[in-house]
C-alpha cells in the first residue's frame, strides 16, 4: 500500500518544506516557486534507496508532459544516466553563480558554454620574420573564445583548470630562406615545449610558401600558459611572412 501526501495547493502560492534544524544559517523559501529544503549542521544528503537490479530516479516535467527530464541510477549495471524524454525538452546544469554550464537536449546534443575553447588568427602579415631569435606569433583576431582564457595582447592561452588540452596550430608562411640549416615551431608551454622542425635546405630554391602544422594533447596545470613561436637559424635573410591565414585553437578535453 502506498501513501501519498501532497504539501501545497500548485495554484501558485510558495511552499517550503523545511526538514531538520541544524543550524546552518536562516533558511529563504525561493521566491520562484515552491522548494525542499534539507538544513544540516555537518554532513547531510538526500538518498533514494532501491532494492537490488532496480533503479532510483529523479523526474523533472509536468503533468502535461509527464516526464520532461531526468537523472537515473541503474543498479543492475551501476550506470548513471542524465537525459531528456522529450525533443523540446532541455536538461541544463548551472554553476555557481547562475552561469549555464551544461546542457542536454531532448535528443542527446550535450554542449558546454563554459568549456574552455577558441580559435585565433592574425588580423594581417607578419613580415621579415627576425632570425636567430624565437618570435611569438601575433595571434591577435579571436573568432571565437568560449569562457575568456585567450589573451589577444599578448598571444597567450591561459589554463583555467588542471586537464588535458588538445592544442593545433598551422602556420603559413611565405617567401622561405633555403639557407638556414633548420626553421623551427613550437608550442610553448609551461611544463614543456613541443618542436616541429624543418631543413629547408633540402629546397632548389627559396620556397614560395610553407606551412608548418602540429597538434597535440597536452597536460596543463590551472595557471599554465600556451604560445606558438616561430625560429629560423640565424643563418639567411629575413624574408619569411606569417600569413594571416594562420591559426591556433585549443580546448578542454578532460
Amino acid at each position: 500500500m502506498a501513501l501519498t501526501k501532497v504539501i501545497g495547493d500548485g495554484t501558485g502560492s510558495l511552499d517550503t518544506v523545511i526538514i531538520g534544524d541544524g543550524d546552518a544559517g536562516s533558511v529563504t523559501a525561493n521566491t520562484n516557486g515552491d522548494e525542499l529544503v534539507v538544513e544540516c549542521s555537518a554532513r547531510g544528503g538526500i538518498s533514494i534507496l532501491t532494492p537490488d537490479a532496480n533503479e532510483g530516479n529523479i523526474l523533472f516535467g509536468s503533468p502535461s508532459d509527464n516526464l520532461g527530464g531526468f537523472i537515473t541510477y541503474k543498479q543492475s549495471n551501476t550506470t548513471m544516466e542524465v537525459g531528456t524524454s522529450i525533443s523540446s525538452g532541455n536538461l541544463l546544469l548551472y554553476s555557481g553563480d547562475g552561469a549555464l554550464a551544461q546542457k542536454i537536449d531532448g535528443n542527446g546534443h550535450i554542449t558546454k558554454p563554459l568549456q574552455p575553447a577558441f580559435l585565433v588568427q592574425p588580423t594581417s602579415a607578419q613580415n621579415d620574420i627576425t632570425h636567430g631569435a624565437n618570435q611569438t606569433i601575433i595571434f591577435n583576431n579571436e573568432r571565437f573564445d568560449q569562457n575568456s582564457d585567450f589573451n589577444s595582447s599578448n598571444y597567450t592561452f591561459t589554463a583555467p583548470v588542471t586537464g588535458k588540452y588538445f592544442l593545433s596550430y598551422s602556420l603559413w608562411v611565405s617567401n622561405i630562406d633555403n639557407q638556414p640549416s633548420y626553421w623551427e615551431t613550437y608550442i610553448i608551454t609551461s611544463n614543456r615545449n613541443y618542436l616541429y622542425t624543418i631543413d629547408p635546405r633540402a629546397f632548389d630554391q627559396d620556397a614560395a610558401s610553407f606551412t608548418f602544422n602540429n597538434s597535440l594533447i597536452a597536460d596543463m596545470d590551472s595557471g599554465d600558459t600556451a604560445k606558438i613561436q616561430i625560429l629560423q637559424q640565424n643563418s639567411g635573410t629575413e624574408q619569411a611572412d606569417i600569413q594571416n591565414y594562420s591559426f591556433f585553437s585549443g580546448a578542454l578535453i578532460c
